[in-house]
């Protein structure tokens, strides 16, 4: 399985953080930076706004014993949104 592979030869999970009515939610889960951004995008038009995109958590290990090794803001991964916005809609 892709995901699976994907996950052993990185190490990490990345979480999609945003806000929705002034809550912190978890938007999207990936084992890769650029799978991760791209659903918290689609959820983000999806939702029309109401959730917006803020930040990507990383961690390793297993769930329930994984530790945070780091975190961009929407800025810092804007790279992966304008590709996702590039290959989305032209």
């Amino acid at each position: 399985m892709k995901k699976e592979k994907d996950r052993e030869e990185t190490g990490y999970t990345y979480m999609g953080m945003g806000y929705c009515n002034e809550h912190m939610v978890c938007m999207s889960v990936g084992y890769s930076l650029d799978y991760c951004v791209k659903k918290a995008m689609q959820f983000e038009i999806a939702s029309m706004g109401r959730v917006k995109f803020e930040s990507v958590n990383e961690y390793s290990g297993k769930i329930g014993e994984s530790e945070k090794h780091g975190s961009w803001s929407r800025e810092a991964v804007s790279g992966y949104i304008k590709t996702f916005l590039h290959n989305e809609y032209l």
